[in-house]
């Protein structure tokens, strides 16, 4: 089965109702990150919650630590600037002469593939541990290591999300000169498109 978020949106009385159960990518500016720690049947399970702004809805897209979550979670700690985001979920293709495939993720920006900030040596080690004579990994270390660092992002996004407000307030400023023309309905040219 291909791999899907599960996106909600939020409502006006501040909570999130579901939009879309199977979505298979999700896309606009972060506004936040948040880890969440749930109980389930006893366990402990985390989570991140990723919040996106598209125009002027705001989604909330749940990231599992599963393989998939992390490897979304390591792109986004890359990202410099958060707006024009895009995460796609898919299946991999069978590498020549196996059949098996594997839930994988993107992350680009503006187009861009975005690669882990992390590579695979430099984070924690996963060792494989016996639960009840199954043998499992264990990635303790490593949720707990990413878990510090999407709370460093909540801040970097925190402060850009700030800058961006003081930004937005300050007044626009004044051409130096009224002299210029622009053709009936266009632009100059295509550096004042805002796209």
């Amino acid at each position: 089965p291909k791999p899907r978020f599960k996106v909600t949106k939020r409502n006006e009385a501040g909570g999130y109702d579901i939009v879309d159960a199977a979505a298979e990518e999700v896309t606009g500016t972060i506004v936040d990150v948040e880890p969440k720690s749930n109980d389930y049947q006893g366990s402990v399970i985390e989570s991140t919650d990723l919040v996106l702004r598209d125009g002027n809805e705001v989604y909330n897209v749940g990231l599992g630590q599963t393989s998939v979550g992390r490897n979304i979670i390591n792109s986004l700690l890359a990202l410099k600037t958060y707006e024009k985001v895009r995460i796609q979920l898919y299946q991999s293709k069978a590498k020549p002469g196996q059949t098996k495939t594997y839930a994988s993720a993107s992350v680009r920006q503006n187009g861009l593939l975005i690669k882990g900030l992390f590579e695979r040596t430099a984070l924690p080690p996963v060792p494989k541990v016996v639960v009840a004579g199954k043998e499992m990994s264990d990635t303790t270390a490593l949720d707990a290591f990413l878990k510090a660092e999407v709370l460093k992002l909540k801040e970097r996004i925190k402060a850009a999300n700030e800058a961006n407000a003081t930004a937005s307030s300050s007044p626009a400023p004044v051409a130096a000169s009224t002299t210029d023309t622009l053709p009936e309905g266009g632009s100059a040219n295509d550096e004042d498109v805002p796209f």
